[in-house]
């Protein structure tokens, strides 16, 4: 997928459906089929009611969100004990906060993203995480 291609769509809606289809749809991808559709709606519903229309499509920036929110989403799932335990002092927030940070220092070629792209993207930011939160 061409990231440049895909923003002189114009349609950022579809931008959004294109990018959450390869992000949460990778064949070679761990998550459970219908925990992928969950997380499409959320991360497409999440994407669009931030999008600034008015602005140009940041596709970069859609894909970065699509792998930190499926991060962050997974991770909770996998930790909420580690949440519900107050003494370890990690909240959700912090959890998406790290999802976001790790995410953004990813680097999307904006001439050929790939499901493999994002399966390797969203495998390394699981691991990290796991890793920071002591979750084996």
């Amino acid at each position: 997928m061409d990231l440049d291609e895909l923003a002189r769509l114009g349609d950022p809606f579809e931008v959004v459906r294109r990018i959450v289809d390869m992000a949460c749809g990778s064949a070679e991808s761990t998550i459970e089929d219908h925990e992928r559709r969950l997380m499409a709606a959320d991360v497409g519903e999440q994407l669009i009611l931030d999008l600034d229309l008015n602005a140009g499509i940041p596709t970069q920036e859609i894909a970065a969100f699509a792998v930190s929110a499926i991060v962050s989403e997974l991770i909770l799932s996998e930790c909420a004990d580690v949440l519900s335990n107050s003494a370890a002092g990690v909240t959700e927030q912090d959890i998406r906060d790290a999802a976001s940070a790790i995410a953004q220092q990813g680097e999307f070629s904006p001439t050929g993203l790939t499901e493999s792209d994002f399966a390797t993207a969203i495998e390394s930011g699981l691991d990290t995480l796991r890793e920071i939160l002591g979750i084996s």
